[in-house]
Formats: C-alpha cells, sequence, structure tokens
C-alpha cells in the first residue's frame, strides 16, 4: 500500500484493510462499516514514496467468493492526517492463499531457501529449466500457487534438465529434496 499522489491536500488514515464475503458489495452499501475487517493496519499509512506491506492471516469460516479493499472502521474509530474529504492509497499486490508461504513471490523471482550450492536456470522459465550442482540424486515438487503438486520426480546427480513446456504458465514453487525452495516463474 502506498499513499497516492496528493491531490488537493489529501489526507491519510488507519485501518486500511482487507474483508472477505460471500456477497458482492458496492462503495454505498453503508452495512461494510460496522469496524471490522479481516485484515487491516492499525497505523496511519503517509509514505507516498515507497510501500507498506499489509499482511495477515485468518481462518476462513465461509466459502468467500469477494474481496473488498478500504477502511470499514466508523469515524470514532479511525484516525487521519490532513483528511478534509478522502484518503486515496495505490494497492500493487494481493495474494490470497490457503497457504502464506506462496504468498512470498511479488518482489522477485529467487531462492527462498538454498544453502547447498544448487543452481537453477534459466528463470523465469519457457520450456526446460536446468538444475546443476546436486550433491546426490534427490526427488523433486513442483507445487501451484493453489498449493497443488504439478509435477513430482527425481533429479539425476550433478545435472539435469526438466521440461516445463506443458505446464501452465505462472508461479510456482519448486521443491528439491526436504527443504530446498525456488520460486519458478513460467512463461510461454
Amino acid at each position: 500500500l502506498s499513499r497516492a499522489d496528493a491531490i488537493n491536500e489529501q489526507g491519510a488514515t488507519n485501518n486500511f484493510g482487507f474483508r472477505f464475503s460471500t456477497l458482492p458489495s458496492s462503495i454505498a452499501n453503508p452495512a461494510l462499516i460496522n469496524n471490522f475487517s479481516n485484515v487491516h493496519c492499525d497505523s496511519i499509512i503517509t509514505n507516498q514514496n515507497s510501500w507498506t506491506r499489509i499482511e495477515g492471516t485468518f481462518i476462513a469460516d465461509s466459502a468467500y467468493q469477494y474481496i473488498a479493499l478500504g477502511n470499514f472502521y466508523d469515524d470514532v474509530l479511525t484516525d487521519t492526517v490532513n483528511c478534509a474529504s478522502e484518503a486515496m492509497y495505490y494497492v500493487d499486490f494481493i495474494c490470497v492463499s490457503t497457504d502464506s508461504f506462496l504468498c512470498l513471490f511479488p518482489t522477485s523471482i529467487e531462492t527462498i531457501n538454498n544453502n547447498s550450492g544448487i543452481k537453477i536456470h534459466p528463470n523465469p522459465v519457457s520450456e526446460i529449466l536446468k538444475i546443476e550442482n546436486l550433491p546426490t540424486e534427490m526427488g523433486y515438487s513442483l507445487i501451484n500457487i493453489l498449493g497443488q503438486i504439478e509435477r513430482k520426480g527425481i533429479l539425476k546427480e550433478k545435472a539435469t534438465k526438466v521440461d516445463l513446456s506443458k505446464i501452465k504458465a505462472g508461479i510456482y514453487i519448486l521443491v528439491i529434496g526436504d527443504n530446498m525452495r525456488f520460486r519458478i516463474l513460467i512463461t510461454h
């Protein structure tokens, strides 16, 4: 989240958050202002030159299909700065997942947990992923952003190639062995 460029002395506020719902909502719906959001930020976000990460977890109690963004708290519970009429923000990235680990993608495609010297390239990959410096034959799993295993297999010692040309384009986690994880971007 980043405060939008100043237009007419635009203000800043706290309690920006996310709210999940089973029904579509509209800005004109006063039922949304009931001092509740699934995830929100208590501090006033004033910075226009960088991003503030808002994150959280919750256990869904319904089959949510919709997400609303904004301030769902009344004026008594909302703090503001220079806020004569409104506060506007830019939102850069939203990830909703059954596993928060899968929401670590937005900044770059990189190694998540690898101290072994194993190298993967190219990344992003369109067809063939090369894996080098394997100390021994190891198992692997390719996991999509829903946490589903798209492919499993065995990687040969030293160097091997994995054909990803038939895997749908997107962001994946490549797990090698028990705990080496790599973010992979597949493009076609």
